[in-house]
């Protein structure tokens, strides 16, 4: 018997890191960036005005070589 399996999904370039977005000390929504770029840019939107990242509690930046870091938006 046969057995044919099919993985759909992503097999691209590890992340350079996960940020992982707190609302009310809950984990509600994720942004994956592939470059430090792209996380310096995901981080500057926490703290513009009526953006998408601004109405968020905290960052938790969580990079592939283990480091941890956490950005609060203080009002």
């Amino acid at each position: 018997m046969e057995t044919l399996i099919e993985f759909v999904g992503f097999d691209g370039p590890a992340p350079f890191s996960i940020i992982f977005w707190q609302q009310n000390g809950e984990y509600v929504s994720k942004t994956i960036c592939y470059t430090e770029e792209e996380e310096r840019e995901a981080v500057s939107r926490f703290y513009t005005p009526n953006d998408f990242y601004s109405g968020f509690d905290a960052a938790i930046i969580s990079r592939r070589e283990g480091i941890v870091k956490t950005v609060w938006r203080w009002e």
